[in-house]
């Protein structure tokens, strides 16, 4: 510290250098993005969703689209709501689909990830 006047200034570098580090490899490259498709997967087993017992007794129907994301090996990774049809008609169509196995989709003679629509229709 450096006396001026009445008032100490600083002086020289006031901050603690951190030590170096070593920099590891880089990481491998990021798996590829999912296929976008615009048909329905084909299914290996399609599990059929629950229609709600309040809908049964009112006679009401309703269609949910699903987007899925499938990974190579054919299991949902994931699912969301594209067109609704109404929470439990939602939750029962959601519930289906991430209970559904899919044939994976193939892209160069690989399976890959797809993201795919599954539409439920609820009829009576």
């Amino acid at each position: 510290m450096a006396n001026h006047g009445d008032m100490e200034v600083a002086t020289g570098n006031t901050l603690r250098a951190a030590p170096d580090t070593i920099v590891g490899p880089a990481p491998g490259a990021l798996p590829p993005a999912p296929e976008r498709l615009d048909e329905a997967p084909q299914f290996l087993r399609q599990v059929v969703p629950e229609y709600p017992e309040w809908a049964l007794r009112d006679g009401r129907e309703a269609t949910v689209v699903v987007e899925v994301v499938i990974g190579a090996d054919g299991r949902a990774q994931s699912a969301t709501i594209r067109k609704s049809g109404g929470g439990e008609f939602d939750r029962s169509a959601l519930k289906a689909a991430q209970a559904s196995r899919f044939k994976p989709f193939f892209k160069e003679g690989r399976p890959v990830p797809c993201i795919a629509p599954v539409t439920y229709y609820f009829r009576l």
